[in-house]
């Protein structure tokens, strides 16, 4: 089956302060982000929104233990803060997306075609004014088991 995960596949290459990291999907990456912000799509949802602790999450746990010494941690966190949350490519947060993506398709990208067709959905989501993961907000003044 061609479309079985290979080595190095689904891997997203970013560039800070001209070091270039490697964001690699694994088991570990997909549960690890997910636990932490209940859900990929609740961390897809904060990285569009350039949330910066969400963005340098998700770029730690991308590394694995490459990146376990706090001070590398730190150094890095300034790089992201420094380049204005991009990379040195200007496409930081929108790669991290593509890593969480990535996560979602069990290590596989999308093609550029589902890359559009995915961005289109979440824009009209936005637009809508839904959040990507969260369940509809009730606004429901019904007494079905609620307090008044």
């Amino acid at each position: 089956m061609s479309d079985k995960p290979q080595l190095g596949r689904g891997n997203v290459y970013i560039k800070l302060g001209g070091i270039e990291y490697t964001l690699k999907p694994s088991v570990y990456a997909a549960k690890t982000i997910s636990r932490k912000f209940g859900g990929l799509n609740l961390a897809v949802d904060r990285v569009a929104k350039l949330d910066f602790e969400a963005i340098c999450e998700v770029i730690f746990i991308g590394l694995g233990k490459q990146m376990l010494n706090p001070r590398e941690r730190q150094e890095l966190e300034e790089l992201i803060f420094e380049s204005g949350f991009s990379d040195d490519t200007g496409k930081l947060g929108e790669l991290c997306v593509q890593y969480l993506v990535a996560l979602m398709r069990g290590g596989r990208t999308m093609t550029p075609e589902e890359q559009a067709e995915a961005l289109a959905e979440y824009q009209k989501m936005q637009e809508e004014g839904k959040d990507m993961g969260n369940p509809p907000s009730s606004n429901n003044n019904s007494t079905n088991g609620t307090m008044n």
